[in-house]
């Protein structure tokens, strides 16, 4: 298969898997507090950031075992990918037995500290059984997934994704229509997992690479790097709802959760998109010497500009109607317009910084960088105890903004520096499109926006998206095209002298 159907093949599988998994992001979370109660719901946004926390057992193997592969994979030594992969899949089943045990302990500490009607053994059960499921992962899927992300061909990955996320949306839909115990759903959802990993055991016995019985045990570099990257960024990513949940309460937790789910999927939609499809192609073009390098980077943090402005200039204008049609009925109210500005800045700046960290990650340089992720973990609990005493959703929310904020010029400053240059007309663009969400937050007033039906929500919506594809289009793209404007009329003006 070409290298260029293989890219669109990798594009098109991430964007159906992540479509599928925000159809399942969100009726999750709906059918939750719909069938077992805003509480519940709030103890699984919880329990799945804590079995989140356990991911850091990994140690930055992930990231570093791809980053190892691309030259390997890219020269055909079928030898060291062999050793590669066996030193691979003997770290992760020691993760899987680590994770196992840390969520036991984790269930059970949290399940006595929250605040919360549910007794104790039931949260520690609940928090149990989302465990299940990355344990699978780890023990049985890890590996399959470091090769084909690694070998450019993450389509096959997210062809079993696919499949398990469809399975999961399936068993929500059936588990909330006969209203049985929250307890088994949580388990049939992770135990969905041992599909995936029958299927990527069958893609990856066809391949020219195996894992031979017999492997020589290598050394994964820079892999307490990576850890530290991720041992910083759980500071933002998870602690969040479970400071809220523990400080504040459950039912806080849960307004905060739904929120970062809205806006949070098209982060984890972009951060998808540029892991597993631009940085695979970036690292084989740095690790070979392609002139395209600078091309590609260029793109992606064009595409970014576009996509962070568009996505969320989108959401804020449409989350009200959503929220009343998505958890309309519900125990508790949802939309906060403050709070919605403050995650629509948040997301912003995060998806921005995506292209970024996809260079580095590409380029390996992650000792490099650590300290970026260091200053944005002490801007968010700066910003946390600073103003803990007023315990407000929204000023943890500011904190998020800030922090991340913080680390998208960080990291945006270190690649143009460090790795490749970025024109300036970009960086106009960015304070373009940041100026235009900024007069978008400030101005409108979206709860006017109120739709019944699905339908009128829908047609809204397509109008919605594409005025702000238009805006997002216009502010990204604008000072270059200035600037090729100049240049040109500039080339002119001096071919006329010379003649």
């Amino acid at each position: 298969m070409g290298s260029v159907r293989v890219f669109r093949w990798s594009v098109a599988s991430t964007v159906a898997a992540q479509f599928v998994n925000i159809v399942y992001g969100l009726i999750l979370p709906r059918l939750v507090i719909l069938v077992y109660g805003s509480e519940v719901n709030g103890v699984m946004a919880s329990g799945l950031q804590l079995v989140g926390y356990l991911a850091i057992l990994e140690a930055g193997l992930t990231a570093a075992s791809i980053n190892q592969l691309y030259k390997p994979i890219s020269g055909g030594d079928v030898d060291e990918v062999g050793n590669l992969l066996g030193t691979v899949r003997l770290s992760y089943v020691r993760i899987a037995v680590l994770v196992a045990s840390g969520a036991v302990l984790l269930a059970g500490l949290y399940s006595l500290v929250v605040r919360s009607s549910l007794s104790p053994v039931r949260v520690f059960l609940f928090v149990v059984a989302l465990a299940v499921g990355p344990v699978i992962d780890f023990s049985l899927s890890s590996k399959f997934y470091v090769y084909f992300v690694a070998s450019n061909q993450v389509f096959k990955f997210q062809r079993a994704q696919i499949v398990a996320m469809v399975g999961k949306v399936a068993v929500v839909l059936v588990v909330s229509r006969l209203r049985l115990d929250p307890l088994i759903l949580f388990t049939l959802l992770s135990l969905i997992s041992l599909v995936k990993a029958a299927i990527l055991r069958f893609d990856f016995w066809r391949e020219p690479f195996n894992v031979p019985r017999r492997y020589v045990r290598r050394k994964i570099p820079q892999r307490g790097a990576v850890l530290s990257h991720q041992l910083l960024g759980l500071v933002t990513y998870n602690l969040p709802v479970i400071l809220i949940s523990v400080g504040i309460g459950v039912m806080a937790g849960s307004v905060f959760s739904v929120n970062s789910m809205i806006f949070g999927t098209f982060y984890g939609f972009g951060s998808m998109v540029y892991g597993q499809v631009f940085v695979p192609r970036l690292g084989h073009s740095i690790v070979s010497g392609s002139r395209k390098t600078d091309y590609f980077y260029r793109r992606s943090v064009l595409a970014g500009t576009w996509f962070s402005t568009c996505a969320m200039l989108s959401t804020f204008v449409l989350l009200p109607s959503f929220l009343n049609l998505y958890v309309g009925g519900s125990d508790i109210n949802y939309y906060y317009r403050s709070t919605a500005s403050l995650f629509a800045m948040a997301g912003f700046f995060n998806i921005l910084k995506l292209p970024y960290q996809s260079l580095v990650t590409a380029s390996g340089k992650f000792r490099e960088t650590v300290v970026f992720s260091g200053i944005e973990a002490g801007v968010f609990l700066a910003v946390v105890l600073a103003t803990w005493w007023w315990r407000s959703i929204d000023l943890v929310a500011l904190a998020l903004v800030l922090s991340s904020a913080v680390k998208m010029f960080s990291l945006k400053i270190f690649s143009h520096f460090a790795i490749a240059r970025e024109p300036l007309s970009q960086t106009a663009g960015q304070l373009l499109a940041l100026a235009s969400i900024g007069l978008c937050l400030w101005i409108l007033d979206p709860s006017l926006l109120q739709f019944d039906s699905v339908g009128s929500w829908l047609v809204l919506g397509s109008i919605v998206f594409v005025t702000s594809s238009l805006v997002a289009l216009t502010v990204t793209t604008a000072p270059g095209l200035l600037v090729r404007m100049v240049k040109k009329g500039l080339f002119e003006k001096k071919s006329g002298a010379g003649v």
